[in-house]
C-alpha cells in the first residue's frame, strides 16, 4: 500500500509531520500484515502518477491548517487532488484528513469535505485557547489518534483484500459536544468502534438541521449524547450545536419510541457559564424516560458500561421481531437487485405465478443506506442480480457485495442465486468463485423459470 502524506512546501522540515510520519509508520508495522510506503510529498505533490488515484491500495493523507495559517499554493494543489479524484472515479474513502485546526475546513475543496477527519488540536479548558496534540508522552492523546487512523487504514485494506473481520452488530449516532470534552467524547468513539460499532456521523455536521440529523438517527440503534461545561458554538445564533442537536432529537424520539437514548456527564458536573448550566438542568429535568438514560460518571466508568447498554438494545430488537421473523421465514422470498428496472413487470409476473415475494433494489433509485442494503442480502436466502444492461463492472460491484454479506448475518453461501446477462465478471476471483457456487444463469428474464422452480420447490 502506497501512503502519500500532503502538505504545504513551506512545512518540509517541520518536526511534527516528520513526527506524525515515524509515528504512523511505526503503528502500521505492527497493525498491518503488508509492507507500506510511507511517501512524502510536499514540493513533489504533482508528481503522483495519476493511476495512482484509481488504485484501492494507495491512500492520501493531508494537513489542513498546519500553524494555523492559509497557504494559497497548497489549498490550490488540493484542488487537483480532488479533480484527480473525481476525473478516476474513485470516492474519497481513502483520503483521510489531518485536521489542525477548525479554522480552515471550510477552504477545503468539496469533495475533500468528504475524507475522514481527525483532530489534531484541543482547546484549553481556561482560556478556550488552541493547542497542538503532541507526541511527548506514551499517554498523549496524539498515539490515540495515531492509532485510530492505523486501525481505519487496517479496515481498508481488509475491504480491498474481501475480508469482513467481524459482523457490524450496531450503528450508533455520537452527538456533538463543546471543547472541553472533545477527547473523552473521542474515547467514547474509539471503545464503540471496537466493538464494532459503526458510528455515525462519520464527520462533524457543520449546518445542524433536521433533515440532516434524522436521516443520520434512522438507522441507528442507540444514540449516545456528550454533554459538557461549555456552552459551545452555534450554527444558528440562537443555540450551541450541542443544544440544537438535542432539540431535533428528542423530537426525532417522540416518534420513535423503540430507541434508546443515553446522555452521559462526566461526575459532580457544574458549569461556570450560565446558558450551560440552565441547558444542564433541563436535560436532567425533562428529558428522562422509558427510551432516555442519564449516566453521571467519570469516563472509564462510562466505556466500561458501553458494552452492557449495547446488548440491552439489541436484545429488545430481538424480542420484538423474533415473532414477525418467524412468520416471514416461511415465505419464499427474493432480493432482487437491478442498476434499473429494466425487467423488473416481467421477474414479477414470474414472481406472482411462483407465489414467491420479490423485495427490489434499484441502485439509481437509492432510498437505503449502503450497510441496510448489504444486511438485505445477509437476510435473505435466494439474490436476484438483473444485469440486463451487461455491465461487467457493475455485475463485479453486486458480486463483491454478495461476498461482503457472507460474514455479517450470513455463515454460509446464499441458497440460490440467479444473474441475468451474458457477460462474465471483469474480475477473475469473482469467474472463480461463480463456477463454485454455481449460479442460475439466463440471458434475460424470460429464462428466469428454472431460478423460481428451484426456490418454489426447495
Amino acid at each position: 500500500m502506497n501512503i502519500y502524506v500532503l502538505y504545504p512546501e513551506s512545512e518540509i522540515e517541520n518536526k511534527w509531520i516528520i513526527e506524525f510520519i515515524k509515528n504512523l509508520e511505526f503503528t502500521l508495522s505492527r497493525v498491518l500484515d503488508i509492507k507500506t510506503n510511507i511517501l512524502r510529498k510536499g514540493h513533489e505533490f504533482n508528481s503522483i502518477n495519476k493511476n495512482e488515484y484509481s488504485n484501492s491500495n494507495s491512500l492520501f493523507i493531508f494537513f489542513n491548517g498546519i500553524q494555523n495559517k492559509y497557504d494559497p499554493e497548497f489549498y490550490n494543489e488540493l484542488s487537483v487532488l480532488e479533480e484527480n479524484i473525481n476525473n478516476n472515479g474513485s470516492n474519497f474513502t481513502n483520503t483521510f484528513n489531518i485536521c489542525m485546526t477548525p479554522e480552515l475546513n471550510s477552504d477545503l475543496p468539496n469533495g475533500l469535505k468528504q475524507a475522514k477527519q481527525y483532530n489534531f488540536y484541543f482547546f484549553t479548558s481556561r482560556r478556550n485557547i488552541l493547542k497542538y496534540l503532541e507526541f511527548d508522552s506514551s499517554k498523549s492523546n496524539a498515539w490515540d489518534k495515531i492509532m485510530d487512523i492505523a486501525n481505519d487504514i487496517k479496515s481498508i485494506v481488509a475491504n480491498n483484500n474481501k475480508q469482513i473481520e467481524s459482523k457490524l452488530k450496531y450503528i450508533v449516532y455520537l452527538g456533538r459536544c463543546s471543547n472541553d470534552l472533545q477527547i473523552s467524547r473521542d474515547k467514547i468513539q474509539r471503545e464503540l468502534k471496537q466493538r464494532n460499532c459503526i458510528v455515525l456521523p462519520e464527520k462533524e455536521i457543520s449546518d445542524i438541521n433536521n433533515d440532516i440529523i434524522y436521516k443520520q438517527l434512522e438507522d441507528c440503534s442507540l444514540i449516545i449524547q456528550v454533554i459538557g461545561g461549555q456552552y459551545g458554538t452555534s450554527s444558528n445564533n440562537r443555540y450551541s450545536n450541542p443544544e440544537l442537536e438535542n432539540r431535533i432529537i428528542e423530537e426525532f424520539l417522540n416518534n420513535n419510541k423503540d430507541l434508546k437514548r443515553l446522555i452521559w456527564f462526566p461526575a459532580n458536573l457544574k458549569s461556570i457559564e450560565s446558558r450551560q448550566q440552565l441547558f444542564i438542568n433541563k436535560i436532567k429535568n425533562k428529558s428522562t424516560g422509558n427510551n432516555t438514560e442519564i449516566i453521571e460518571s467519570n469516563i472509564e466508568q462510562f466505556k466500561s458500561i458501553l458494552p452492557e447498554k449495547l446488548q440491552e438494545q439489541n436484545d429488545k430488537k430481538f424480542l420484538s421481531t423474533k415473532e414477525d421473523t418467524e412468520v416471514e421465514t416461511l415465505k419464499k422470498q427474493v432480493y432482487l437487485i437491478s442498476k434499473q428496472n429494466n425487467q423488473s413487470d416481467l421477474i414479477k409476473k414470474y414472481a406472482i405465478q411462483f407465489k414467491i415475494d420479490i423485495n427490489n433494489f434499484v441502485q439509481e433509485q437509492n432510498e437505503i443506506s449502503y450497510l441496510q442494503y448489504l444486511e438485505s442480502i445477509a437476510t435473505f436466502d435466494n439474490i436476484l442480480i438483473d444485469n440486463s444492461n451487461n455491465d461487467s463492472i457493475w455485475l463485479d460491484s453486486k458480486l463483491k457485495d454478495l461476498v461482503k454479506a457472507i460474514g455479517m448475518d450470513r455463515k454460509k453461501t446464499h441458497k440460490y442465486i440467479g444473474i441475468i446477462g451474458k457477460v462474465e465478471p471483469e474480475n477473475y476471483n469473482f469467474s472463480f468463485w461463480l463456477k463454485h457456487i454455481q449460479p442460475i444463469r439466463s440471458n434475460n428474464a424470460a429464462d428466469l423459470i428454472n431460478f423460481f422452480e428451484k426456490i418454489r420447490d426447495k
